[in-house]
C-alpha cells in the first residue's frame, strides 16, 4: 500500500506535506505507528491515511480563502 512503509522495524503511515499547506498544517509530514499484523495494519491505514487527507483538504480550503480576491487585490 501506498504511503505504509516498514521505518526502522515499524510499520508507518506516512504522507509529505506540500509545501504550501505546511503553515496550516505546522508540520513537513504526518506519520502515525500501525499495528504490526498485516490485516489490522491495513485496516488502520485507511483509517489513518483518511484522516490526514482530510486534514489536508482543510488546510487547501484555508489557503484558498486567505489569498486575496481579485477586487480587494485592485483597491
Amino acid at each position: 500500500m501506498k504511503n505504509v512503509r516498514m521505518i526502522r522495524g515499524v510499520w508507518v503511515a506516512r504522507i509529505v506535506v506540500p509545501q504550501e499547506l505546511r503553515r496550516f498544517i505546522g508540520r513537513s509530514e504526518l506519520q502515525e505507528k500501525l499495528p504490526p499484523e498485516a490485516r489490522a495494519r491495513e485496516r488502520q491505514a485507511v483509517i489513518v491515511l483518511n484522516r490526514f487527507h482530510a486534514l489536508l483538504d482543510d488546510a487547501r480550503e484555508k489557503l484558498v480563502a486567505s489569498r486575496p480576491i481579485v477586487a480587494s487585490a485592485a483597491k
